[in-house]
């Protein structure tokens, strides 16, 4: 037998030291807080709301394996709108802490008074106006961002009413510069442009802004935000996605009225799938999974009753299913506990 070192414990006794070292050493680290734990971070960063169930993180779905996508740019998750003509104080930071949202829309901007080619809040307030950059910047400093949407009912979008190419493309040129946007939301309707003049002029303007992000090193999103009928779009709306050249995403408005038995939940997913293949052949992509990433959906609410929390996890699990780019909801503000799903839906 191999004789042992003066001072050297037993064999037997080290390997039992290494089994005990090894399992304190496993408990310790178990009880250590995680990245976001030892940042003082909830599942909604600093001062965030409590995950208060599973089903509000996964929703009805079943398990799906991962699949690595390419990094998206523009919004994602979960969008808030925010009025900005109506509630110029706006308060965005506090809505993240609360919802754990990172994207905003903004709305709107539209044209009014005697420059037909200058863009305001709500055609009025000036588009550097103080409480939007302030709020913009806390935002930003939270990890955060938002997009100006353009026209909406409140008044025309710039294309309508600036009839040269340049000037229009001066108008989306100081938006861009002035919120320094990274995506700019066009809310429109194919029916007010029967000859799609206005939809050339925007495409132009819009095709000159983008090869000048780019050749700026940075990268320009565009996106439609259009209304969904029975039939997906319509067919002054396809008219006007085919033909307004770099469009990179379609967000779906929906009236969203509740029936019994999840009548409505059906017709939806019906309608939106009509209208991915319409923005597919718009887009001339083929028709499969790339045009659900380049289509957000936007329940419009009457009132707060009309969005349910069972119908809110169908609808993020739907998303996640998908993989549509964000989700968001108008009109009236959804339950504090529906807000929760949707925020989680896409994370």
């Amino acid at each position: 037998m191999r004789e042992r070192l003066p001072g050297t414990p037993p064999r037997p006794v080290v390997a039992l030291a290494f089994v005990l070292l090894f399992a304190t050493t496993g408990a310790v680290l178990a009880l250590l807080p995680g990245p976001r734990a030892a940042a003082g971070l909830g599942p909604f960063g600093a001062g965030g709301l409590p995950v208060t169930s599973a089903a509000e993180v996964t929703g009805m779905e079943r398990p799906r394996r991962l699949v690595v996508q390419p990094i998206r740019t523009g919004p994602e998750g979960f969008v808030v709108f925010v009025d900005t003509a109506r509630y110029p104080g706006l308060g965005l930071s506090a809505v993240m802490r609360r919802s754990g949202a990172r994207w905003f829309a903004l709305g709107h901007l539209t044209t009014g008074g005697a420059d037909r080619c200058l863009p305001r809040w709500g055609g009025v307030r000036d588009l550097g106006d103080a409480p939007v950059a302030d709020a913009l910047a806390r935002v930003r400093a939270l990890g955060g961002d938002a997009a100006p949407s353009l026209g909406g009912p409140g008044g025309p979008e710039p294309a309508l009413t600036c009839p040269r190419v340049a000037d229009l493309t001066a108008a989306y040129r100081r938006v861009v510069d002035t919120l320094d946007a990274t995506h700019l939301d066009f809310e429109i309707d194919g029916g007010d442009d029967e000859d799609g003049k206005v939809a050339a002029r925007r495409a132009r303007a819009l095709a000159a802004l983008k090869r000048e992000a780019a050749g700026a090193g940075r990268r320009l999103t565009v996106g439609f935000s259009l209304r969904l009928t029975a039939t997906g779009l319509s067919a002054a709306d396809q008219r006007l996605l085919a033909a307004s050249g770099p469009v990179d995403t379609v967000d779906l408005l929906v009236p969203f009225r509740p029936r019994p038995g999840g009548e409505h939940l059906r017709a939806l997913a019906a309608s939106i799938r009509l209208a991915q293949a319409q923005i597919a052949t718009a887009f001339g992509l083929p028709a499969g999974e790339d045009a659900w990433r380049r289509i957000g959906l936007t329940p419009v609410l009457r009132e707060t009753a009309d969005l349910t929390l069972m119908d809110a996890r169908k609808l993020a699990g739907y998303a996640r299913r998908r993989d549509l780019a964000w989700l968001s909801v108008r009109g009236a503000r959804p339950a504090l506990d529906v807000a929760r799903v949707l925020a989680h839906a896409l994370r």
